[in-house]
């Protein structure tokens, strides 16, 4: 699991759990939460794309939920894809 992908896991769980999370454990923090983190790696990645795209999808009590993000040439974070609905966003502020 590469950098991008633990650090991106770190920052959607902190607020959420009591106990400390880094990139270290944040794997293991995830798969017992339902949490699975996968990169995808994209052979022909579309124009300005500097990095890989990753992947968050977590399985709760209310459904699935996947995000995938990236961070293009200009460096800031995209969010590319949210429950199938294709986007280019770039995130801002917080979320609960």
């Amino acid at each position: 699991m590469n950098t991008l992908l633990r650090v991106a896991a770190v920052e959607l769980l902190r607020p959420h759990l009591a106990t400390g999370v880094n990139v270290i454990n944040v794997e293991h923090l995830a798969r017992g939460r339902g949490i699975e983190l996968v990169t995808i790696h994209e052979p022909n990645p579309p124009a300005g794309l500097v990095g890989d795209i990753v992947g968050v999808r977590a399985d709760g009590p209310m459904g699935t939920h996947r995000v995938l993000g990236t961070v293009y040439a200009d460096g800031w974070p995209r969010v590319l894809r949210m429950d199938g609905y294709a986007m280019d966003m770039i995130p801002e502020g917080t979320w609960c």
